[in-house]
Order: C-alpha cells, then structure tokens, then sequence
C-alpha cells in the first residue's frame, strides 16, 4: 500500500513538471479567457509595443483575440481542440451542417523553434467536399525565456489547374455560382457578394457588428446581447470600458450610419439572439440590404425583400 501511495505521488510530481508543448502553448491562447494567457505566447518585442498603445484599444484587441473562448462558451461543442493527435480542431455548425477539420500536416520541433502547419477539411451534411484548393495555416512558435510564443502566422494556398479532377471541381464552382446569381437576380449575371467598395466595406462593417455582439454577450452574460450600438462603442468616452460602453466598435459604426448606409440592431430577446441590419439611405438605385445573426451568417437581398427571411447568404 506504502509503495502505491509513493508512486502515485511520483507520478503526480512528474505530470506537474512536465513542460508545456509548442502546440499546447497555441491552443492556450486561442482559447484564452484571459488577457494574461495571451499575453504569456505573445513576443516580448510585441508586448512592448502593445504597452504603448491607449489601454482602450490594447482592452479591444485582447477581446477580439478572446472570441473564439467565447464562442466555446456561448455555443458548447461548436469549436473543439486538441492538444495532442493528426487533428488541432474541429468546427462543427450543427445549424447549416457544415463541419471544418483542420488538421496536423507538419509539426517539426528544431531547437526552440516548432514550425506547424494544418490543412483543412471540410465536411457537409457528412460528407466531405474536395476543394479545388490546397488551404495551408503556416505556424511558428519560438521558446522565450522558458515559454513558447506565437512568433509567426500565415498561410498558403495552391491551385493545381493541370489536375482534371480539379478543372472538373472548378467548372463546377463555376456553373453552381452562375445558377446562384440567376436565382438571386433573375438574371444570368447578377451575383450575391457586394458588388463595389462601398458594399464591401459595409459588410466587413457588419461583420464587426457580429463580432462585437458576441464579445459583449460573453463580457455581460447577465445582459446578453445588446440592440444599442452605444452599450458596444463608447471608446470616446474616456473611462473604462463597462456594460453601457463597451469599446467593441468605432465611433463611426456607433454613430449608426456609413458608407451611406444605415445600421441597426433589433430581436434582442433574453440572452440568446440579435439582428444587424445594413440598409441603404438611397432608394430605387439597386443597392441591397445586408444583414446577420447571431449564427454569423451574412445574407443580402435585393430592395423591397425581407433580408432575414429572404436573403441570399455570401459566398
């Protein structure tokens, strides 16, 4: 009895000492709640710059690094990560039947360098779908005083267009993307993403709205999600960020109209939904409506149709 208790107290003291891995080190700080554990992987050169900034805007890119842990505390089982294994994480979107893979295609540990990189796969209605692209996520962690860091992030992608099975998948692509513009348009070329900056930019600034939504549902779960835009700007306010001012967005978006468009927040019942809107201030000229939820999914229609009913989602 004397020896089991020794060992399982050895076994204990050994599992407490052993050092944290590369690729536990960057899960860590994906699902970071805290602004500590990011700062732990970030390089001491970029934490000395980041100390220069207003604590304003250093307090909203911590939350922004901060949403994937609140997704995995709003949406349990959506976002899956392994620390060990040929899979990194797995998104499963039980609402639209999609489930994103990706997976472990290198990890070479040289010295205090591990260079990663993670391909994607990606599965609908279970069954997976061949890209007509080769997508690569491209990781360097680097050990710092005894920590592993974040010193590199990028990514790659190739198209083999001398490959028949992939010139098959993109005519595909094609004609599946042109029957979509004509059902949207009844045309034979209209097309469902924006067509100009301006829409562009309108969407990315919606895109925004959904992201600053989730951060404060996370940040104020007693309140949830928020139909003012006031609770998520503020950032001119001068004092720290709270519940009715969050600092999520700018005070252009917080003002409610750009790029001559007017955005709105609405359904905000109890904790669990919201609705943004975009609509455009110029009628009659065929600029559409574009809107999102809490799923994050991007729809636009056409002037005259209910976006949230009857929109298209984006490519």
């Amino acid at each position: 009895m004397r020896r089991l208790l020794l060992f399982v107290l050895c076994s204990s003291f050994v599992l407490a000492q052993t050092p944290q891995t590369p690729r536990q080190a960057l899960l860590e700080m994906i699902k970071a709640t805290s602004a500590d554990q990011i700062d732990k992987h970030t390089p001491e050169v970029m934490l000395a710059e980041m100390a220069k900034l207003p604590p304003n805007v250093r307090e909203m890119q911590r939350r922004q690094m901060m949403v994937p842990s609140m997704i995995m505390a709003i949406n349990p089982g959506f976002l899956q990560l392994f620390d060990s294994g040929p899979t990194l994480a797995i998104i499963d979107d039980k609402k639209d039947a999609t489930k994103v893979e990706i997976t472990v295609e290198r990890d070479d540990l040289t010295g205090d360098l591990d260079s990663m990189e993670f391909g994607i796969k990606y599965t609908k209605n279970g069954k997976e779908e061949a890209l007509p692209f080769t997508p690569r996520l491209l990781v360097d962690m680097k050990l710092e005083k005894g920590t592993w860091r974040l010193a590199k992030i990028g990514g790659s992608a190739s198209l083999q267009l001398d490959d028949p099975a992939v010139a098959v998948l993109l005519a595909k692509q094609m004609q599946d993307q042109a029957k979509r513009a004509a059902e949207i348009t009844g045309t034979s070329g209209g097309a469902a993403a924006p067509r100009t900056t301006s829409e562009f930019n309108v969407v990315s600034s919606l895109r925004t709205l959904v992201t600053a939504e989730v951060t404060y549902a996370a940040s104020y779960p007693s309140t949830g999600y928020t139909c003012k835009l006031s609770d998520l700007g503020g950032s001119l306010s001068g004092k720290a960020a709270d519940e009715s001012g969050a600092q999520l967005i700018n005070p252009a978006l917080e003002a409610g109209t750009r790029y001559s468009y007017k955005f709105e927040l609405s359904g905000c019942q109890g904790t669990k939904s919201f609705h943004a809107v975009a609509t455009p201030m110029q009628k009659g000229v065929g600029h559409r409506t574009y809107c999102a939820d809490e799923s994050g999914v991007v729809k636009s229609a056409n002037e005259g149709t209910d976006c949230f009913a009857g929109g298209n989602p984006l490519n």
